[in-house]
Parts: structure tokens; C-alpha cells; sequence
């Protein structure tokens, strides 16, 4: 469905890579080819088959040691904000900015795959409260500064992830994770309400 969640980067030639994508040339086949979309590069299924056990044994590992930022870069969202040395007092704008695209191109692949938020409603939730946290810690420090038309943007997307956060989550509300989850929530929607209420800021209203 147009995620690529199967599928590898291309290795490209022995100089640079790419930046194609390695595709089964015949799906149906377990013994096929896999083929470049962009580049002549072809791999094996058993190279190919490698190379996914080899990624997933990685992954696995990694995530056993404790990871820190730095270590899993892109494989992970929500450490941007909770470790220390990237905690919300910490962590940079631009890490800020790169966590908040992040969980809208999640956000958009949990869409294709589970359009109807049913079978991976923990996961949707999770990414759309990040995406709330990101987007509101960011506007806490440059609304003094920063252009208000921009930022108004910001907590209206903050806002309204947090209602389908809320949706999202109605049928998990016995079990441990969604419970911890809509406490999240709860306390995310109050700070939220609090801080437009003192700013005097009115979503529904356009910031010249």
C-alpha cells in the first residue's frame, strides 16, 4: 500500500548508494530476485533474506542494551524527550522539528496499513500523543518570538491529536497499556487547556 514496510534500500554500486528501492521482482515467487526500482543493482533471495534476519537481529539487539538516542537515530520516536540528554529542556529545535516529521510520516504508514484504527490503536495513540508533546513544547518556546500564524498551526494540530488520540483509544480502556495511556491524555489535555487559557489564545480564530 505505498509503505515500502517489506521492502530494502538499495546498496547501490561499491561507490554510492542510490537511493532506490529493493522490490521481489515476482512476489509470488519464494525464490525470486529482488530488483532496484531506480539502479540495474539485483540481489538474491537468500541475500535478500539475509539481510532482513540480519536488520531484525540488530534491531533486537539494540533494543536489549538499553539504547540511547544516538544509537537508534531513526528507529525510534519516543526517546526524543525521556532520556537523559534529550529530555524537553534538553533536547534542540531542530530535534524538536525532526521528532514532530517523524511522527506524522509514522502516522501516515499506520493510516495505510490500519486505515480503520483497529488492529494497531496503541501504536496510532502513542505516535499522536508524541506528536502533541513535540508540537506543544515546541510553541511554549517560541511564542514569545516566533511567528504566531506558524505556531497557531502548531497547537491546532497539538489539539486535534489529542481528540484523536482520544478516539482512537475509546474501546481500550481495560487493559494496563491503554489505562496508562488515556492517563497520559487526560493530564496532556489539561496542561494544554491551561496554557491556551492564559495565553488568551482562541484555536478556532485566525493570528494575523
Amino acid at each position: 500500500m505505498g509503505t515500502y514496510l517489506s521492502a530494502l534500500r538499495c546498496l547501490g554500486t561499491e561507490s554510492t548508494p542510490c537511493g532506490g528501492t529493493q522490490l521481489p521482482v515476482d512476489p509470488l515467487d519464494d525464490q525470486t530476485e529482488w530488483a532496484c526500482d531506480k539502479c540495474n543493482v539485483k540481489v538474491s533471495n537468500a541475500q535478500a533474506s539475509y539481510l532482513i534476519n540480519q536488520i531484525g537481529d540488530d534491531v533486537d539487539n539494540v533494543q536489549l542494551n538499553s539504547p540511547t538516542v544516538r544509537e537508534l537515530d531513526n528507529l525510534l520516536i519516543q526517546l526524543f524527550g525521556y532520556q537523559q540528554g534529550y529530555l524537553p529542556n534538553q533536547i534542540s529545535d531542530d530535534q524538536l522539528k525532526r521528532k514532530t516529521k517523524m511522527c506524522r510520516e509514522m502516522l501516515d504508514i499506520l493510516g495505510r496499513i490500519d486505515p480503520g484504527k483497529s488492529r494497531l490503536c496503541l501504536y496510532t495513540g502513542v505516535v499522536l500523543h508524541e506528536l502533541h508533546l513535540s508540537n506543544i513544547i515546541y510553541v511554549k518556546r517560541k511564542w514569545d518570538i516566533g511567528i504566531k500564524k506558524d505556531l497557531l498551526q502548531l497547537l491546532r494540530e497539538a489539539d486535534k491529536s489529542l481528540i484523536e488520540c482520544k478516539e482512537v483509544l475509546k474501546y481500550e480502556v481495560n487493559t494496563m497499556s491503554g489505562e496508562k495511556l488515556h492517563s497520559l491524555i487526560d493530564s496532556s489535555r489539561k496542561e494544554f487547556d491551561r496554557w491556551v487559557t492564559r495565553n488568551k489564545i482562541d484555536l478556532t480564530k485566525d493570528i494575523a
